[in-house]
């Protein structure tokens, strides 16, 4: 039977290097040393040896410490995610400030009654109880409007409808304002006199006699 010689110092050679690899994960290995012979007997032979599990310790307590710091890195990006919800700053309401209402001031328009000129006459009272218009003249001459008041009463054609309001000036009574309640047979435009005036009886109205006026149409009607 051959025996085989193996001298301690190569043995210490060989465990020393397998104690020497190291490798971040464990895995088998086969390690095959071919640079070394050996010679028993005067014949080479190979050793190999087989496959040896490394089990690196410090790389297992890497792996634990990067678990550790994995676990706080998620800790702490949770805990950046509440104070970030927390302290997101609420919208700021903008004040607005209020609108002043514009009041539009309404300009009534004035219409300035144009002014005309005409030929008027008087009647009196004492020749009937009522006007053309139904209205009494028996004691009176005026009539109250509540727009106007007291108006004198006075004789139109029908171009000008009742309750028409005119504005008479240049006569010798005055400035004259009356309302259309009667009618006439000469009474009108395109006829002797453009309006009557009432007065208390024919006699006064006799003497006023007939005048050249200006007068102003203020109200068209009622």
């Amino acid at each position: 039977m051959k025996k085989i010689i193996i001298t301690s110092i190569d043995l210490f050679l060989v465990i020393a290097m397998v104690l020497s690899i190291t490798s971040v994960k464990t895995n088998k290995k086969k390690i095959t040393i071919t640079n070394r012979q050996y010679y028993v007997n005067s014949k080479k032979i190979k050793v190999e040896l087989e496959e040896v599990p490394i089990v690196n310790v410090s790389t297992e307590e890497q792996q634990e410490d990067d678990k550790v710091q994995e676990q706080e890195e998620i800790k702490e990006e949770e805990v950046i995610e509440e104070e970030s919800t927390i302290e997101q700053e609420e919208p700021k309401e903008i004040e607005v400030p209020e609108q002043q209402e514009v009041v539009e001031e309404k300009k009534e328009e004035v219409i300035v009654p144009s002014i005309l000129t005409g030929k008027v006459s008087g009647y009196g009272a004492d020749i009937g109880e009522y006007t053309s218009y139904g209205y009494s003249i028996k004691d009176r001459i005026t009539y109250f409007d509540d727009t106007y008041g007291n108006l004198r009463i006075l004789a139109a054609g029908s171009e000008y409808p009742y309750g028409t309001v005119v504005k008479i000036t240049g006569s010798s009574q005055g400035e004259i304002l009356g309302i259309v309640l009667d009618r006439g047979p000469n009474i009108g435009e395109g006829k002797k006199f453009l309006f009557d005036i009432l007065y208390q009886t024919s006699e006064e109205a006799y003497r006023t006699g007939v005048e050249e006026v200006e007068y102003q149409i203020l109200r068209m009607g009622w």
